[in-house]
């Protein structure tokens, strides 16, 4: 704890804050209005009263840590709170979130030296994406997320042996921000109108050029080492003789897994899969928009009781370390949404007052804009139907009529379809399956896929057979669908 609350050399105090002054960063005097302050000499471990007050440009009294610190399993967390002499109607309290990647490599020697790198690399996306985001913006649309108020990196975007990196945020009292382990209907319907806002922001107001962020966004988008994509049937074949009965509801049931497997040729396919998620031409970089990346019930908050009044958000977000560039409206956060943080029975058909809302929401597009969506809405794929409404809805509604590329913002919004918006689900889909399934079924027992559902962090195909089934069998669907047929009309 102590070298958490170290205090600064008052001579790299005064260099910062002169630097500060030199670039211009304004501080505003609210500490839920101010900008993220941008260090990158400062102790990345230190959280000082000079550094709060520097940082919500108000005098601060004193820094308490009133949580101790946390090893979380890349990072530690501590909670602070901030005494100003401003009064407050309520206590400051901050999280720092702090890893070190040399103290990480000694704690966990076993890990790979291309495991590292991502890791490293994705703290560094955090931090870009926290200097450059719109918080405000992002709030007022609908995408709540913590304030960031100090983001501190001592390296670039690419990962060094001595890399530091910590971010203050603010903190979500569990008394007011709960999470949950499995998401249910209503938490389930209002974390897609929260994707819908966060992609439709980004669509309408794409980040600034020059911003560091990964490629693309999306943790299984990143590292092609994570498995060998050639053992996609005989994962399969494992995970039918682990499951028991559910593997012959697997191997029988809808989609024929097995059969499509060994009917296709995984690098002919893989290749395939990536030329239909690359965008290209001007209807691509029209459909392009963030990604959180990583979208899964612990890096989702909703709030406690829930009571929310007029105006505040019921949902926030938080962890963006795989946040990156995303084509197709997002579909990437929306099926491993659907993957691994709803319960198995919002992948049934759905009918009742949702969709009813949602059938005379389409009745009111022009047919080719809706396309199949009354259908699809009383389908198992009834989530991705609501996202497609909220999404189109907050485009249409937007009250700039030109976007910040220079689009008239009509025009971007009529690349969103319903047929469009569907195929790219169901690719992105694709894209998710073929590395979950040989990277993190490989080997699972079926002790591990039972103990896996008290553990945090871990995602509904990790420990919920019948969400596993559906995800084969829809990968299995969509490669018939997609794949087979367009090889077969080529």
């Amino acid at each position: 704890m102590d070298f958490l609350c170290a205090p600064i050399h008052p001579l790299l105090l005064a260099f910062e804050l002169c630097l500060l002054l030199r670039l211009n960063l304004k501080m505003a005097v609210s500490a839920v209005a101010c900008k993220p302050r941008l260090l990158s000499s400062v102790p990345a471990s230190t959280f000082t009263t000079e550094v709060a007050a520097a940082a919500l440009g108000r005098e601060v009294e004193a820094v308490h840590c009133v949580q101790a610190t946390r090893a979380l399993d890349q990072s530690d967390v501590t909670v602070f709170e901030v005494v100003s002499t401003t009064p407050s109607p309520a206590p400051l309290l901050f999280l720092h979130k702090y890893t070190s990647l040399a103290a990480q490599r000694v704690s966990r020697p076993s890990r790979t030296e291309a495991a590292w790198r991502a890791t490293a690399r994705s703290f560094a996306n955090e931090a870009a994406f926290l200097a450059c985001a719109d918080v405000d913006a992002l709030r007022a649309a609908g995408a709540y997320l913590p304030r960031p108020i100090v983001v501190s990196a001592s390296s670039g975007p690419e990962p060094s042996e001595d890399q530091e990196i910590a971010l203050v945020t603010e903190f979500l009292p569990p008394a007011e921000w709960q999470q949950v382990h499995v998401l249910q209907e209503a938490q389930a319907l209002t974390a897609v109108c929260w994707l819908a806002a966060f992609h439709a922001h980004y669509f309408l107001h794409p980040p600034l050029a020059g911003t560091t962020l990964l490629d693309s966004g999306g943790w299984w988008k990143q590292r092609p080492d994570l498995c060998d994509y050639g053992t996609l049937p005989e994962v399969y074949v494992q995970m039918l003789r682990t499951f028991g009965s559910d593997g012959d509801r697997l191997a029988h049931g809808e989609g024929r897994v097995l059969e499509h497997l060994t009917r296709i040729s995984l690098p002919a396919a893989r290749a395939w899969l990536k030329s239909q998620l690359e965008p290209t031409g001007r209807r691509g970089s029209l459909l392009s928009t963030l990604v959180h990346g990583d979208f899964k019930p612990s890096n989702v908050f909703f709030r406690a009781g829930g009571g929310v009044g007029e105006g505040e958000p019921s949902m926030a977000a938080i962890d963006f370390q795989w946040a990156g560039p995303g084509f197709g409206s997002g579909a990437a956060d929306l099926a491993y949404f659907m993957c691994g943080a709803v319960h198995a029975s919002l992948l049934l058909p759905k009918r009742g007052p949702a969709a009813a809302a949602n059938r005379h929401f389409a009745s009111q597009l022009q047919p080719c804009r809706c396309g199949a969506l009354l259908e699809e809405i009383d389908s198992d794929l009834w989530l991705v139907a609501e996202y497609f409404c909220a999404l189109h809805h907050r485009i249409t509604t937007a009250t700039a009529s030109t976007t910040e590329d220079g689009t008239p913002a009509v025009d971007k919004a009529a690349c969103w379809d319903w047929p469009a918006v569907l195929r790219l689900f169901k690719l992105e889909l694709l894209d998710y399956a073929k590395t979950a399934i040989p990277y993190l079924h490989a080997g699972m027992t079926a002790s591990d896929f039972a103990s896996n559902a008290h553990r945090h962090g871990f995602l509904m195909h990790e420990h919920d057979a019948d969400v596993l089934m559906w995800m084969c069998s829809r990968a299995a669907r969509y490669v018939s669908e997609l794949y087979l047929n367009d090889r077969g009309s080529s």
